[in-house]
């Protein structure tokens, strides 16, 4: 039970969902858990299998404003003020791929996803020189994806959270220019939909000041179409500090390989990270 002596709410997804940038899953020391969720993940999964029946494949492999711009940003932001250690020696090295994709569906960009991953799939375990083994895939075309909303849609419902490529070790991160934002804030009337794309549920929000749960999270009471009520968790209040490495100029896809992930272990990160965008 939460501070509210009600029953602890059902914390389900719904439309303001964020993406966690990856410097905080690994500074939050999550990164061996995250490998055990890719085995428990696999099970009843079936995106992949959706990805392997999709042919585009529209990804440019010569440079152009769209990977220029994202490869300054990588050069001067993410390596320039240190807030990923492990992309300097893997520029240097010549291991990190940035392409675009002129894919405006996002069905596109699912198999353009696709056969970015294949390669990476293929490439060696241990490091070798000039042999990406993490790619950036810009998807600058799609329409309304300038949309932080619409764009996060897609990644939580078409790419699971990150998640959609665990049967091949792959993790998805996403950036954006405006990354984090959640829009307008809800408001109590709103309707919204509980649950997943598959079997949504709508509910409306009747008290957006509930409480807090044992998490410190703030809590909603909502009303569920057809008859009964429960709470839901509220989305916590924005981060800018916290969501300022994950925006790249252009709606970008990053394809990690787990074991990468699993060797990129700093639980002092997050911390650092904080410091340099306070600075």
């Amino acid at each position: 039970r939460g501070s509210t002596g009600q029953q602890e709410p059902m914390c389900m997804v719904w439309a303001i969902n964020s993406l966690t940038a990856i410097t905080a899953a690994v500074a939050a020391g999550q990164v061996a858990a995250r490998r055990r969720a890719f085995v428990l993940r696999r099970r009843g999964m079936g995106n992949l299998r959706t990805f392997q029946k999709l042919q585009r494949h529209a990804v440019m492999e010569a440079a152009n404003s769209d990977t220029k711009a994202v490869q300054r940003w990588v050069d001067n932001f993410v390596i320039g003020h240190g807030f990923c250690p492990w992309a300097k020696p893997a520029s240097e090295e010549g291991r990190i791929r940035i392409v675009s994709s002129d894919s405006s569906t996002e069905a596109g960009i699912l198999a353009d996803l696709s056969a970015e991953a294949a390669q990476l799939a293929n490439a060696d375990t241990e490091p070798v020189q000039g042999q990406a083994n993490t790619t950036l895939l810009v998807c600058a075309q799609v329409d309304g994806w300038q949309d932080f909303q619409k764009f996060n849609k897609f990644c939580v419902s078409h790419l699971a959270n990150g998640y959609a490529m665990a049967e091949q070790e792959l993790f998805i991160v996403a950036f954006h220019p405006n990354f984090g934002s959640r829009g307008r804030e809800p408001k109590e009337g709103d309707t919204i939909e509980l649950g997943d794309n598959n079997t949504p549920v709508r509910a409306t929000l009747v008290d957006l000041n509930a409480g807090f749960g044992e998490q410190g999270q703030r809590l909603a009471r909502v009303k569920i179409q057809g008859g009964g009520e429960t709470y839901i968790c509220l989305p916590p209040a924005p981060d800018p500090l916290g969501s300022i490495a994950s925006r790249a100029p252009r709606p970008t896809l990053h394809l990690l390989r787990v074991c990468d992930l699993d060797q990129a272990n700093d639980p002092d990160l997050q911390h650092r990270n904080r410091q340099r965008a306070r600075e």
